[in-house]
Parts: C-alpha cells; sequence; structure tokens
C-alpha cells in the first residue's frame, strides 16, 4: 500500500512529549500519527475520538477504584486469618483471602499506577505467608491425628 506524505507543524513541547511516548511504546512518531488517525476513522471523526477516550478514563477510574476496595477488602481478610491461625492454629472454613488474591490479580492487568502495583505485591506476599502457614499447621494437625490414631 502506497503512503501519503503529511507536512505538519506541531508545537515544540507536544512534538517532545509525543517522542517520548512513542519511545515507552517503540513506535515511531509517523507510526502514531498513523494510528490515531484510523482510531478518529473509526471513532466517527475526531470530536467522537477525544468522547471515547474520555470514557476510557472514567472507566479506568472506576476500575481502579474496585482495585482499591479488594485491597481493603484482601488487607481485612488477611488480619482475620492470621489471628485465627494465632489462636485456633487453623484457618476458619469461610476464610475467602485466596479468592480475594486471585481476584486482586486478575483487575491488576488493567492498572497502570505503580505505587498500587506495588501494594498489590506486599499484599500478595502477606497473602502468601499466610497461607503457607495454614497449610503447614493444617499438614502438623493431620500427621498429629494420624499418629494419635494409628
Amino acid at each position: 500500500m502506497t503512503k501519503q506524505q503529511l507536512g505538519v507543524r506541531v508545537d515544540r513541547l507536544l512534538m517532545q512529549q509525543l517522542r517520548a511516548n512513542c519511545k515507552n511504546e517503540k513506535l515511531r512518531p509517523g507510526e502514531a500519527v498513523e494510528a490515531l488517525i484510523a482510531a478518529s476513522i473509526k471513532a466517527g471523526g475526531v470530536g467522537r475520538l477525544t468522547v471515547n477516550v474520555a470514557s476510557e478514563t472514567e472507566a479506568s477510574r472506576v476500575e481502579t477504584m474496585e482495585f482499591k476496595s479488594k485491597m481493603v477488602e484482601l488487607r481485612g481478610s488477611l488480619e482475620n486469618d492470621a489471628k485465627c491461625l494465632d489462636e485456633l492454629g487453623e484457618k476458619t472454613g469461610w476464610s475467602t483471602s485466596h479468592n480475594e488474591a486471585q481476584r486482586l490479580v486478575e483487575l491488576a492487568r488493567k492498572i497502570h499506577d505503580p505505587q498500587l502495583l506495588d501494594e498489590l505485591d506486599v499484599l500478595l506476599k502477606e497473602s502468601d505467608r499466610v497461607h503457607t502457614q495454614s497449610q503447614k499447621l493444617s499438614t502438623e494437625k493431620w500427621v498429629k491425628d494420624r499418629k494419635a490414631v494409628g
């Protein structure tokens, strides 16, 4: 396919930012401009493209809020699990921390905030620690019960 050349004058600061974005995404500026033109045609116009971007930004905000909420839930579940392990030697049967951790990992694929992802990393390590401790205590109890029977 032949390509048309487009001579465009762009503000110096915008061009610097475009080059920085392109470098991060491993694109040439021409490829980025071509992708923007294609997206505006697909959206039905440049104005609609900006509306779609605004909608995606709002959707991203909602995903971030859900992610933060699920992190709070996991923190609470892990605290409850740790308390049960310390006081009773086992987790309760209704513990949801494992499922909550899995859900957070799924949600994390849409999160771009490095600070939130670092917080998730800390929470997942704590989740792994609590889960490992629970398995260890359960195994020890099982072995003890088996020795008592046999």
